[in-house]
């Protein structure tokens, strides 16, 4: 396929496969322009003069997490989670241009159990991108686009600085912190895999059963919790909200972690609502839901 190189000027970037990569950045351009303005604007996709962000300037920071390039027209939900991910790394260089991020050196297992505990109160959800950012870490809100079944993301940008994306596709406490701590454990423990992006939807069974994804999952869950205290929480047994929200406190984290917790384990995710869906995040970080 022939390409027009005054519409593929972007500088910085060496294709080894310059027709692949043309023809994906066809494919994203098409999906790009079918977000509604008023999408988009809701995003934070439109700069000051309600003007488009640039498809060449997204796809230039786009980050495969495969390396190939799209092959089929159904490859929409892709594309989708590409221009997310795109968006969370050109905001992630504009922070380090501004040098609003210390330099990066390790996150402790302490660390994730500290920050945990920071979930009691909710409004620490709203500073955690300037907590984040004294431990050397990015931590990007970047709200779902249309049809993206994506939770967050977790990479290395080129300077070698972690950077963590949140869509916050779903409003809830537990759900926030979740994410977070997951992210934060491949930090701690998989730095040395994240220079390709960690890319998590938390339904998607096959993703989740891999060895990386299972260790994330268990150092999020008892950086909230300990091993012995939760193999014997008095609520896992009484299932009472009451006996949620007094191990809450015992453990110091949100009420909504132990209930999200116990929904996964028990898989009723009917229960315990009262508890998760007490506080809309959405509304907290964005003014809107």
């Amino acid at each position: 396929m022939n390409y027009n190189d005054d519409d593929f000027d972007l500088p910085g970037k060496i294709e080894t496969n310059v027709t692949g990569a043309y023809n994906e950045y066809l494919r994203l351009k098409e999906i790009f322009n079918k977000i509604s303005t008023r999408d988009l604007e809701r995003l934070g996709w439109l700069d000051s003069e309600k003007n488009k962000i640039s498809i060449e300037e997204l796809y230039s920071h786009r980050v495969s997490q495969t390396n190939t390039y799209f092959r089929k027209r159904s490859d929409a939900s892709d594309a989708v989670v590409m221009l997310w991910q795109a968006k969370v790394a050109l905001e992630a260089s504009n922070i380090l241009i501004k040098q609003q991020v210390k330099k990066f050196t390790k996150i402790s297992r302490e660390d994730l159990k500290d920050i945990a505990k920071l979930s009691i109160d909710s409004n620490n959800i709203v500073s955690m991108p300037r907590i984040l950012a004294e431990h050397g870490i990015i931590l990007i809100y970047q709200r779902s686009l249309p049809g993206m079944k994506l939770d967050g993301s977790v990479f290395l940008h080129l300077s070698g600085t972690p950077v963590i994306g949140i869509s916050f596709r779903y409003p809830r406490v537990d759900h926030f912190w979740f994410t977070l701590l997951h992210e934060l454990a491949h930090v701690h423990l998989h730095i040395d895999q994240i220079n390709v992006p960690i890319l998590e939807n938390f339904e998607d069974s096959d993703h989740q059963g891999s060895d990386i994804e299972i260790q994330a999952n268990r150092a999020a869950k008892f950086s909230f919790v300990d091993k012995p205290s939760w193999r014997n929480c008095k609520a896992k047994y009484s299932k009472q909200e009451q006996d949620i929200i007094e191990y809450a406190n015992e453990m110091s984290v949100h009420p909504s972690i132990i209930a999200g917790l116990l929904q996964s384990e028990q898989g009723e995710y009917n229960k315990y609502r009262k508890i998760t869906d007490e506080i809309n995040i959405r509304k907290l970080v964005f003014g809107d839901d």
